[in-house]
């Protein structure tokens, strides 16, 4: 796919284990550019979070709540 000029490849799923499994790994080999990189991150630490199934209690939804507050447009 070409997007205002640039080759683009687009993955779209749903389904964690796929994140967890493809999307988290390729982007730990293959870091991403500038602010974009702790966004990932960030991401990442989320995904653990969820991994371990403490985004069911109220510390680890919190957990995620701030590492959100600090994502995309809050970032330099």
């Amino acid at each position: 796919m070409q997007e205002k000029g640039k080759d683009v490849v687009r993955y779209r799923t749903d389904n964690f284990l796929h994140i967890y499994e493809n999307i988290i790994p390729f982007f730990s080999n293959n870091a991403l550019q500038s602010s974009k990189n702790q966004n990932y991150l960030d991401f990442s630490k989320v995904s653990e979070i969820i991994k371990s199934k403490s985004h069911l209690t109220e510390q680890g939804a919190n957990e995620i709540r701030l590492i959100k507050s600090g994502m995309n447009s809050k970032r330099i």
